[in-house]
């Protein structure tokens, strides 16, 4: 059952992606489903109270974001600027909350971070070879890749990396 739940998980990211990426959107009923996924896939490598508490640390990461970019946007632009009709969608910030549930503080803060980076990244290069200004960035379908790619080397390499579990192992490795 368990490596059932982690192909399902794999194939929703890969659909939140193509999604993402080719109309800028995707379909929100993939998110429970996903979210569910996650959960039951974390449940399998730590308590729930630990899950629970880690799961609100990476939330309030995540919303201390939202704060922060909502408060610069807004001193920017000398009013009140809501950043989820103008500069992120509700389903990147409904996916960044599910994927709060896949790691631990640790290591959700680092993988948030080089995920936005590599967004920008991309949003640069994309921009360049096309050779037109881009007006989105498809982030949920940039981080469902970036997470995709995590859970498979977890899945096939090191288990429990999401949870530092075999971090040690993975950095030994490097």
């Amino acid at each position: 059952m368990h490596l059932i739940v982690q192909i399902i998980t794999l194939l929703l990211l890969v659909l939140i992606a193509y999604q993402d990426f080719t109309s800028r959107s995707f379909y929100w009923l993939i998110l429970p489903v996903l979210f569910g996924g996650f959960i039951y896939l974390s449940i399998h490598e730590v308590t729930v109270s630990e899950l629970v508490v880690s799961s609100i640390i990476n939330i309030l990461f995540v919303l201390v974001q939202f704060i922060g970019v909502t408060v610069w946007m807004s001193v920017k632009n000398k009013r009140w600027v809501n950043i989820l009709k103008q500069y992120i969608g509700v389903g990147d910030w409904l996916f960044f909350t599910s994927i709060c549930f896949v790691f631990s503080p640790i290591l959700f803060i680092p993988f948030f971070v080089i995920s936005l980076i590599l967004s920008l990244v991309f949003y640069l290069l994309y921009a360049k070879i096309v050779n037109r200004a881009v007006h989105t960035v498809p982030l949920a379908g940039l981080f469902s890749i970036i997470t995709m790619v995590i859970l498979i080397i977890e899945l096939c390499f090191f288990p429990g990396i999401t949870r530092n579990e075999s971090l040690m192992n993975f950095v030994n490795v490097l």
